[in-house]
């Protein structure tokens, strides 16, 4: 008897026209004094089913269904380097809710989850689908944008302010109001990896927070300034 060759995933069409993923094994016997091959087929839709709930279950955000860290990092480091190798413009924005603490204190934490998941479906809904949003942890969120430069993207964050700032939430403990706060920066000729980029963006978040909030800062090669001026 020969090894069983490694098993090899295809895409089988059913009599009714449907298609289905299966799972194709083969092995080399003597039969009868006779080579054969005896091929295995296994339907393996619930498989694959199981395996994209749970690809999807280690990429996104528990609560806000949006993106985790652990899967924008992955993700952005591929659109970094490509934007490296076809010299394509690339930028990255930081977002953070304002006063996130007194939204738990004011409608309890139902309400600041109700509020961060608004956030959220707003800014996906705001964002482009080449886009790359997720949650980094707590209320703040990251979104890259693949070939988009300084105007672009510094006119879809002021959008998102707006967007967000408009919102009247709907909780148990009232209708709650929130802004956020944007930091923003463009991929530049020294970046190494994306790494540079979230620092940045991160010192321009931090320029919007101690400078009054609810507002959107670039940073660029001469540091933060507030988009506008």
């Amino acid at each position: 008897k020969g090894p069983s060759k490694k098993a090899i995933e295809l895409s089988h069409v059913r009599g009714d026209g449907t298609s289905v993923p299966v799972e194709v094994r083969s092995r080399a016997i003597e039969h009868e004094g006779r080579d054969a091959l005896v091929t295995a087929v296994r339907d393996i839709t619930a498989h694959k089913a199981l395996q994209k709930k749970l690809e999807r279950i280690a990429n996104s955000d528990p609560l806000t269904g949006v993106g985790n860290r652990r899967f924008f990092l992955d993700a952005g480091k591929r659109i970094f380097f490509r934007a490296i190798r076809y010299n394509e413009p690339l930028a990255l924005i930081m977002v953070d809710v304002d006063y996130f603490k007194k939204i738990n204190d004011t409608y309890g934490h139902d309400g600041g989850d109700i509020a961060l998941c608004a956030m959220a479906n707003t800014c996906t809904t705001t964002l482009r689908t080449s886009d790359i949003f997720a949650r980094f942890g707590g209320e703040e969120f990251a979104a890259l944008l693949p070939a988009s430069d300084i105007t672009g993207s510094t006119t879809l964050a002021e959008r998102l302010r707006v967007a967000i700032a408009e919102m009247s939430v709907d909780s148990p403990a009232g209708l709650i109001s929130l802004t956020v706060s944007i930091g923003i920066t463009v991929l530049q000729e020294d970046d190494q990896n994306i790494e540079g980029l979230l620092t940045r963006a991160d010192k321009a978040l931090y320029t919007a927070k101690e400078s009054g909030r609810n507002r959107v800062v670039l940073y660029v090669d001469d540091g933060a300034k507030p988009v506008g001026s």
